[in-house]
């Protein structure tokens, strides 16, 4: 089931193990995010899903094995997604806004996951922990790579890659701690204001109309 994808979450028939497991998922996401990972217990998992500890045992053998599919979840997911971005036949430029584009659709939709995501990743044990830093490490290779691509057109500027990419990944998940869906700007107007500032910055030509 690793490679569910987070929208399988809020789906499936209610009968089926797939349901349950990701049940499970959702329920853990809301304790690690009120509680805390160390603070919460299976039987607090449980309870919240209305299952014995004995059938959450069932799903997973440890709590770290449910923070570990959810870490496995969100990193797996945005690996895919820059992928496809950074294999698009289209300008640099576009591809940085895409990414933005996808970055806040799957905070403004699953902004839990996220923040368990970043706070609770430290959890882990250590062979745990390093794999997902790891996979980390891959996706910033991969958006450094469309960066890189930029400056070789003459797209962006000859700047540090991987400060452009830490820039960028701090302005995009300090999202998840203010992002309102409902808010007074519309997520698509995030997403424009946001490639506005991040590219103007990189870019050796100033925003096209296109922003």
């Amino acid at each position: 089931m690793r490679n569910a994808s987070l929208e399988q979450l809020v789906r499936g028939n209610k009968s089926s193990e797939k349901y349950k497991y990701n049940e499970i998922i959702t329920a853990a996401v809301k304790l690690f995010n009120e509680k805390g990972y160390p603070s919460t217990s299976i039987r607090d998992i449980a309870a919240l899903v209305g299952l014995t500890q004995g059938t959450i045992y069932h799903y997973f053998k440890t709590k770290e094995d449910i923070l570990l599919e959810i870490n496995l979840r969100v990193i797996d997911i945005a690996i895919d997604r820059v992928k496809k971005i950074r294999d698009l036949k289209c300008s640099c430029r576009e591809k940085i806004h895409q990414n933005i584009r996808e970055v806040f659709e799957v905070i403004a939709n699953y902004k839990d996951f996220l923040a368990v995501f970043l706070k609770e990743y430290k959890s882990l044990s250590e062979r745990n922990r390093k794999m997902i830093l790891k996979k980390r490490a891959s996706y910033e290779r991969i958006f450094q790579s469309i960066i890189k691509e930029g400056i070789r057109k003459k797209e962006f500027k000859e700047m540090d890659v991987n400060m452009m990419s830490m820039a960028f990944l701090g302005m995009c998940n300090w999202a998840t701690t203010w992002l309102n869906p409902n808010g007074r700007l519309s997520i698509e107007k995030i997403v424009d204001i946001f490639a506005e500032i991040f590219l103007d910055g990189i870019s050796i030509t100033p925003r096209s109309s296109n922003y």
